[in-house]
């Protein structure tokens, strides 16, 4: 019914279609085994503890059009579905990590 396809034979792009597929558990990351590199601050990370990490607490979304952008003012009332801030989306490099 199907073929086996062993771990040698497999190459990435068969197997993998959207970068969540990739899985990372196989990944031995050491603390201060090396220095790495952080593009977008320009300088070498010297321990894991210095590498920087987005951390999102999303309460809701919304959809608006650009006429609706361009009226936001502050202290302006943005409405959101009842009881969102009990299904706050936390997210870590974009990653959806925890709701609660």
């Amino acid at each position: 019914i199907c073929d086996l396809i062993y771990p040698e034979e497999l190459k990435m792009a068969d197997h993998f279609e959207y970068e969540e597929d990739f899985e990372t558990d196989d990944f031995d990351i050491k603390k201060n085994e090396s220095e790495i590199y952080d593009e977008n601050d320009d300088q070498m990370i010297n321990s894991f503890e210095d590498l920087p990490v987005k951390i999102e607490f999303v309460l809701g979304k919304k959809i608006m059009n650009l006429y609706e952008i361009d009226e936001l003012c502050a202290k302006r009332i943005i409405s959101l579905l009842s009881e969102s801030e009990k299904n706050i989306e936390i997210r870590v490099n974009g990653a959806l990590t925890g709701y609660g």
